[in-house]
């Protein structure tokens, strides 16, 4: 047998301990099965509402969806940051337009309207709007303290657009104590809104007028002092001021009176107590309130969801 023949028409196997030549028979070629078109995929009834928009909460298929819409569908199975992330153009949020100004309706007569600036949800940054048809009051000017979410931002202070269009209506800015988170922004503030008068205690007043010191180029602050449970009319609104205790003296609280009732606030205020029990004297300062139509109650929540008391 030649060693260099490659082709070999027989092969040596051993079978039954017995060297035997056989001959290899070649395999007949195996037919390809013929290849059938995918049958086409059953869709199922698209229906549109009265007003012509697609009904996206009945059931139908990617293709009919994307027909419709003229957006590619994503499939099932696909990864999420496969596709861009795009909205349908239908339903409502397609007829938000961004960064088109809104005009904000005039307040209509005998109606009041309440606008917190900041201080919902969050330590700081208290400042409120209160207006009616003729007069805007302000109560109290703080920034917000900066957080760990926040590097590099020393305070963050209210955003004044809507005042600042409407500084002809701002008769006063009341201010009820004289902690940062109250008075902190007024600096900054004030001659955005036209130098409103201040309505606040003597100590307040102090402590403003020592931070002023650090902002020359500010005008002059116009104080207007108050003193005991005293009243003004401020334009056309009649507002009523009230002690509270607080960690720091010279807290007010603040009656606005409206047509249909007080709308009140206390500021920041804590409830002097004997093993849990309010003093009597605690329980003056709100005696003004007994009786009368408290129309709204805005009050402070700082650590309202911790059980008991704390000290003044």
């Amino acid at each position: 047998m030649n060693p260099n023949n490659n082709n070999r028409s027989v092969s040596r196997v051993y079978h039954g301990g017995l060297k035997k030549n056989l001959p290899i028979t070649p395999r007949p070629p195996v037919a390809a099965a013929p290849q059938r078109a995918p049958a086409p995929r059953p869709t199922a009834p698209i229906t549109r509402r009265q007003d012509n928009k697609l009904n996206m909460s009945d059931t139908f298929s990617s293709n009919a969806a994307g027909e419709l819409t003229g957006i590619k569908m994503k499939k099932p199975g696909a990864k999420r940051f496969s596709m861009p992330r795009t909205r349908p153009n239908i339903g409502s949020a397609s007829q938000i337009k961004h960064g088109v100004k809104h005009t904000i309706p005039p307040v209509a007569p005998d109606t009041f309207r309440i606008i917190p600036l900041g201080g919902v949800e969050e330590i700081g940054m208290n400042m409120t709007i209160f207006e009616n048809e003729h007069d805007i009051i302000i109560i109290d000017a703080g920034f917000k303290f900066k957080e760990e979410a926040t590097p590099g931002i020393d305070y963050i202070l209210p955003n004044t657009k809507y005042l600042e269009e409407r500084k002809h209506k701002i008769r006063a800015m009341i201010v009820t104590h004289g902690h940062l988170d109250h008075i902190g922004a007024l600096p900054y503030i004030i001659e955005k809104i036209g130098m409103p008068p201040i309505y606040t205690r003597n100590l307040t007043s102090l402590m403003l007028k020592k931070r002023q010191a650090e902002f020359p180029h500010v005008p002059d602050l116009d104080f207007k002092i108050i003193e005991g449970n005293e009243g003004v009319v401020i334009g056309q609104t009649s507002v009523k001021f009230f002690g509270v205790t607080h960690s720091i003296p010279d807290s007010m609280g603040i009656i606005i009176d409206t047509p249909y009732g007080w709308i009140t606030t206390p500021g920041d205020f804590k409830l002097d107590h004997i093993d849990g029990k309010p003093t009597d004297d605690e329980e003056e300062y709100y005696i003004l309130l007994d009786g009368k139509n408290v129309l709204m109650l805005l009050g402070e929540s700082t650590f309202i969801d911790y059980p008991g008391f704390s000290s003044p």
